[in-house]
Parts: C-alpha cells; sequence; structure tokens
C-alpha cells in the first residue's frame, strides 16, 4: 500500500531526516539507535500506558526512514546498511509486541501477540529463503501487509486504546475474556495478526509457482 506513493515517503523521508544529513549522522547508527529506542515504547506498554506508547513507537519508527535517506543523501548506500537495517526491523518488530504483551494477563493474550508475531517473521522469512534458490523478480513481493503497514496498524492501535482508556470512551463489543478498556488493542492485534499471516501465506503461494516455473525452466 505505502509502496505504491515512493516519490511521497522518499520526500517526506528527506525532510524529516534533513538534521541528521546536516550533521552527517552515520546512517547504521540510526539503525542501532532505532533498534534501541523502541525499548520505550515497548516498556510504556508493559505498564498500561499506550498513549505515550503510540506516541514514542510512530517516533522512534520515523528512524526507520530516515537512515536510509541519510545513506542516499550521503552517499553511504552499502549492502550492509541494508542487511543491518533488515535484521534490527525484526529485533524492534519483537520488542513492541513483547512489551505488549507483557502489560496484558490470560494465556488468550498470548494467542493473539504469538499470532502478530509468527505472521511478521513468516512474512520476512518467506521472502528471504527463496533467495537461496534463485533471485525472484521484485513483483513477487507485491501484497498488501508489508512492514511499514505493520507499524502504522501497530501505531494507530496503541493510540486508538490510549485516547480510550484516557477519555472513558465507549470501547467497542470484544469477546468475553477481553476487558472492556483493552478492546481496541484486541481487535488491532487480531486484524495485525490475521493480516500478517495472509500476507505469509500469499507469498508462500507465489514462491511455488516461481519455483515450479524455475524447474521446469531448468
Amino acid at each position: 500500500m505505502l509502496a505504491g506513493h515512493g516519490p511521497t515517503t522518499e520526500r517526506l523521508s528527506r525532510w524529516v531526516a534533513s538534521p541528521f544529513i546536516l550533521l552527517r549522522v552515520p546512517p547504521n547508527v540510526l539503525t542501532v539507535a532505532g533498534a534501541l529506542l523502541v525499548c520505550f515504547p515497548a516498556a510504556y506498554a508493559a505498564r498500561g500506558d499506550y498513549l505515550v506508547a503510540g506516541l514514542l513507537f510512530g517516533l522512534v519508527s520515523m528512524l526507520d526512514m530516515v537512515d536510509g535517506a541519510v545513506a542516499r543523501a550521503t552517499n553511504r548506500v552499502t549492502a550492509f546498511g541494508g542487511y543491518l537495517d533488515s535484521v534490527v526491523d525484526r529485533v524492534a518488530d519483537a520488542a513492541i509486541l513483547i512489551g505488549i504483551g507483557m502489560g496484558l494477563t490470560g494465556r488468550a493474550w498470548w494467542g493473539v501477540v504469538g499470532a502478530a508475531l509468527v505472521g511478521q517473521y513468516a512474512t520476512s522469512y518467506a521472502r528471504a529463503r527463496v533467495y537461496q534458490d534463485g533471485a525472484p523478480p521484485a513483483t513477487l513481493w507485491r501484497q498488501f501487509f508489508e512492514r511499514p503497514e505493520r507499524v502504522l496498524l501497530l501505531t494507530l492501535t496503541l493510540l486508538g486504546q490510549g485516547f480510550v482508556t484516557r477519555l472513558a470512551l465507549p470501547a467497542p463489543p470484544a469477546p468475553a475474556w477481553v476487558a472492556p478498556e483493552t478492546a481496541v488493542l484486541f481487535w488491532g492485534l487480531l486484524l495485525y495478526g490475521v493480516l500478517a499471516l495472509s500476507t505469509a501465506f500469499a507469498r508462500v503461494l507465489k514462491v511455488r509457482v516461481f519455483l515450479g516455473a524455475k524447474n521446469r525452466g531448468n
């Protein structure tokens, strides 16, 4: 979804990155800083302060755009930088979900959080693993729920839950085991897990077709 607006997101990331570009901050430093700073929204989520967690997570996630923009603007684009960015993204994705899970009680909640974790990692691995058997076309990965969409949904979920809690707004209906004060969080995490797992499944199907055609060509 967001990948279809490349020029717009590139201008936005360049604008956000402009102070770091002027200071000549190494892009890999920004990449690692993003992984460390995500501990703060994760800690607030574990405490149940979802509004602050959502605000901080949104701000920290901006670094994911900044490091690439700094690398391009300062001519520091490297293969290792791209590799490091991918590894750090996985750590950050897990940290915020684990923080959310730590603030919830009940095994059923960990089923929802676990589905989100499995879905995001399966989505990434379904892409990474196929390169051992050949380089597929870039069009193979054009699915809806990529990392930018995951970050956006999780940020909106945390903010939505935070506003409902802080302003005592009516909570949406949810299963009996979900407390009304966490209903927004439940539906957001459930949607996150379903979309992530669906994207992983779609990639597996596409890879099956790609590898089948490749084998027939050989």
